[in-house]
């Protein structure tokens, strides 16, 4: 459960939420009804705004655009407003319709929810949406923004750009809540344009509450202009949840290549948990901490792969002391777990040095726990038992089956039948039919299957001192 010490206008919007659905109890349920777009134009009779605009509030409404014989819907008017408290719009899948910002319109987000539910999209692509400007202070959700609830099933955000001068949140996607269903966010990026206090968080999604992602793919996204960015994939104030999910090509000013966990705006603090299972992040890049930067209460970190993350600096003195910002994951507080997860082949600096777990305070350490792990190099903080400085020879990062890239784990690895299974995984990332081994299964998120390729070809490793 996500904990919140806060006052002010963020803190606020869980008790609002709280009443809305309190005031939806008492009163009788509305029928939910279908709708049907039949044109692709802008707007007008028949199009998505006006069947939007029309379908009932409150009731869970759908508003069906899978049987259009086009392909793109272009906005040029403005973003299109979801007033209703909850809304599905289902198309026909990602590569048969397009909903897009037509570019010489100007600056527009594609939709905003104002709703107090959920919106949800399925089967679709949104892109180019762009909000904000170099001369505003603040902007959020450069695709898609909405105070409360957003889902995507099966839908790809690309392209999308939030730009401030001190403070821009959400390159694609700006949500109360966010989950992602074999959804992709792609290209995506939040800019300031000053070195602000702020900075940019999220460049692929932001939420001030949760993110929840399962099966879905987080790449080449940015959060980008100030030191204090961070999030280049993902940045949440609140609980994150990876299951079977890659992050990679993602990349920062500031800390969290991948992704980044809380906020600090003044005396407003949120702290939440992290959990990631069976995912990989790979290749993600930042100034300070390449992969996954976490201030999280508890964090938990189970058959997953975090390699390949670099960080320009890595390491800096703080309060008089030496501190180690790792490249792969850095823990600034609460306690961590890590169980049958291979964290490698992160650096920092040049030359690079492996820099793959570690703490803001090194009497932290005594929170970390977890068996039959492949950590690199941990500078200390990896739990008792750790295989350390073993090459795990990965496989490059590519598609191995499954609905996510992967690192496969070649012959020979050191990986390969010494893990775990404590989470009790039924397949490994790649999800049916790529079995997790019950038995002796492989460290992190790949697990050989019968007949697997042997290869003296692998990913290097870093030489460590």
């Amino acid at each position: 459960m996500t904990t919140l010490k806060a006052s002010g206008r963020l803190a606020r919007q869980p008790l609002a939420a709280s009443l809305a659905v309190a005031l939806a109890l008492a009163a009788p349920p509305a029928r939910a009804g279908t709708h049907t777009v039949l044109n692709c134009n802008d707007g007008g009779p028949g199009s998505l705004r006006a069947v939007v605009g029309a379908a009932s509030t409150g009731s869970g409404d759908t508003v069906d655009v899978s049987a259009l014989d086009c392909s793109t819907i272009s906005l040029s008017t403005g973003a299109i407003v979801v007033a209703q408290d909850d809304l599905t719009i289902a198309g026909p899948g990602i590569k048969q319709l397009t909903i897009q910002r037509d570019p010489p319109s100007g600056k527009q987000r594609i939709f905003k929810h104002t709703g107090f539910g959920t919106l949800t999209l399925n089967y679709m692509k949104v892109s180019g949406g762009y909000y904000g400007g170099a001369g505003v202070n603040a902007a959020g959700g450069g695709c898609i923004t909405s105070s409360y609830h957003v889902v995507l099933d099966h839908v790809k955000i690309s392209d999308c750009q939030v730009v401030a001068k001190n403070e821009a949140v959400g390159g694609g996607v700006l949500a109360g809540d966010l989950t992602l269903r074999h959804a992709t966010l792609s290209g995506n990026s939040a800019t300031v344009t000053a070195d602000a206090v702020y900075g940019a968080l999220g460049g692929g999604a932001a939420s001030f509450s949760s993110i929840d992602s399962t099966a879905s793919s987080i790449v080449d996204n940015s959060a980008i202009g100030s030191l204090n960015s961070e999030g280049g994939g993902v940045f949440a104030a609140g609980n994150v949840v990876l299951t079977a999910s890659t992050i990679s090509g993602n990349r920062t000013a500031g800390n969290g290549g991948a992704l980044a966990t809380t906020l600090r705006i003044g005396h407003l603090t949120m702290y939440g948990d992290t959990s990631i299972t069976n995912s990989t992040i790979s290749g993600n890049s930042a100034n300070l901490v390449g992969g996954a930067y976490l201030r999280s209460l508890t964090t938990n970190i189970d058959n997953s792969t975090i390699a390949f993350n670099t960080a320009y600096y890595g390491a800096k003195i703080l309060n008089g002391t030496f501190r180690y910002l790792a490249s792969g994951v850095f823990s600034a507080g609460g306690t961590v777990d890590l169980e049958s997860s291979l964290l490698a082949n992160n650096s920092y600096g040049a030359p690079p040095l492996d820099s793959d777990f570690s703490f803001y305070k090194t009497e932290q350490a005594d929170a970390v726990g977890g068996l039959d792990n492949l950590v690199r190099e941990g500078h200390g903080a990896a739990p008792a038992g750790s295989m350390h400085g073993a090459c795990p020879m990965l496989g490059p990062l590519r598609d191995n089956g499954g609905a996510t890239a992967t690192h496969a784990l070649l012959s020979g690895s050191p990986g390969i039948d010494a893990g775990n299974n404590a989470a009790g995984l039924a397949f490994d990332q790649r999800l049916s039919p790529f079995v997790r081994e019950n038995g002796v299964p492989d460290i992190g998120a790949y697990e050989s299957q019968a007949g697997m390729i042997f290869s003296a070809s692998f990913e290097g490793c870093v030489p460590l001192p």
